[in-house]
């Protein structure tokens, strides 16, 4: 009890230190989420953000560095415009406000939210989707009739001989949901084999529209996925 005691005060110092309309928006998500996942599970950690690289070439953000306007889900209720920074590294949401001071502020997003629409990307919490043996964190969703495909993104701090280290580029892996199971197709093979009769006619597709599977950007990949969930429902 002394512990969460202590935790719970700690949790208030820190919404106290930020401006008004921050601590209001940030005291409604607490509310909600404290009474829909237990206090153990608030939104807001109570801890401040640090970047565990700061002398690492480039960084461990998806897409951009910069601060985004997101929209946050809990169940049923939705928190519009909360400035977000994705890092895939940590697989972590940072919400930025300001303190009374104006000094800029960092939190880590806890993960009992349920999805987050961010930088046109919808990515769904692993609690969320409920599926046995799936790593924890966060998946961009891309919905069809017949599956859900989830991309999982990541980077890394690589060390160079006598050099600083360097953030590699944005890998991704690739899964399909289905019937509440998942399968991963992070090859082109293995995604071609998963609508057996279909795999030649997607691999033409793949020729005609020269993909290149592991490094397509998001309107080819979006394009693959419907094309072959077409094919699915014939």
């Amino acid at each position: 009890m002394k512990k969460i005691s202590l935790m719970l005060i700690a949790l208030q110092w820190v919404l106290l230190s930020f401006g008004q309309e921050s601590f209001q928006t940030m005291q409604q998500i607490v509310y909600y989420t404290d009474s829909l996942y237990g206090s153990n599970d608030m939104l807001i950690r109570g801890k401040y953000y640090t970047h565990k690289s700061m002398r690492a070439v480039g960084h461990p953000y998806f897409l951009s560095a910069r601060f985004e306007p997101a929209v946050v889900y809990i169940q049923k209720h939705r928190f519009r415009n909360v400035q977000l920074q994705y890092n895939i590294e940590d697989d972590i949401f940072i919400l930025t406000s300001k303190l009374q001071s104006g000094q800029p502020a960092f939190m880590e997003l806890n993960r009992s939210v349920d999805s987050i629409d961010f930088m046109g990307s919808r990515f769904v919490s692993a609690h969320k989707l409920g599926v046995k043996g799936l790593d924890a964190g966060y998946y961009e969703q891309i919905t069809t009739d017949n599956f859900l495909f989830l991309i999982k993104y990541y980077k890394n701090a690589e060390v160079v001989h006598l050099q600083p280290k360097k953030y590699s580029k944005i890998f991704r892996h690739y899964y399909i949901l289905e019937n509440g199971e998942w399968i991963k197709v992070s090859s082109k093979k293995s995604f071609t084999s998963y609508f057996g009769v279909h795999k030649s006619t997607i691999r033409k597709y793949f020729r005609k529209n020269n993909i290149k599977y592991k490094t397509c950007n998001r309107k080819e990949l979006i394009g693959l996925i419907k094309y072959s969930n077409e094919l699915q429902k014939k």
